[in-house]
């Protein structure tokens, strides 16, 4: 009679753990780390697709960057590198810009980032829609893994974006 109660305790924990394990649409269903955790690192982006045509391409030949994002111990800093962002009144190009990025309910997030020189804020508008500087975009997780991150988000002509991102 008890092995048959654990065994039913067992398997309806192992049942609810499942189900609050699934905030992603693409999984992974269980983790041990917590998003944030995950989260933390360097990405570059690997799939990137407007209304489900692959824009990868054009993304890797003008712009190529590498986002990193650090921990809330560090106000949940947003780093993007290999960057290429000329100053012309200055003669200087800048190669990394920085931001700050926040994790709504764990199944959304929001970053937003811009190139400063000197407190100024320069290159306003570089990038792809929606990884572009000067701009607080907000996206839905899809997945979200230790090494990799899916995001998706629309604007405001209803255009439909999805990102695949790997861990380097």
């Amino acid at each position: 009679m008890k092995t048959k109660l654990l065994k039913n305790i067992f398997t309806l924990m192992m049942i609810l753990v499942c189900i609050v394990g699934c905030r992603y649409d693409d999984g992974p269903l269980i983790s041990l780390r917590s998003p944030e955790a995950r989260l933390v690192g360097t990405w570059r982006v690997v799939g990137f697709e407007k209304n489900g045509v692959s824009v990868l391409e054009e993304w890797r030949s003008q712009y190529d960057w590498r986002l990193t994002f650090f921990d809330k111990n560090s106000d949940h800093y947003f780093e993007v590198k290999n960057c290429n962002c000329y100053v012309d009144t200055a003669d200087v190009t800048l190669t990394s810009s920085s931001g700050h990025w926040i994790l709504d309910n764990e199944t959304e997030i929001g970053f937003g980032f811009s190139f400063v020189y000197l407190y100024d804020i320069v290159c306003d508008s570089t990038g792809m829609y929606p990884l572009i500087t000067g701009t607080w975009v907000d996206f839905d997780i899809l997945k979200l893994s230790n090494s990799k991150l899916w995001l998706n988000t629309t604007d405001s002509l209803d255009n439909d974006y999805l990102l695949k991102l790997e861990k380097e």
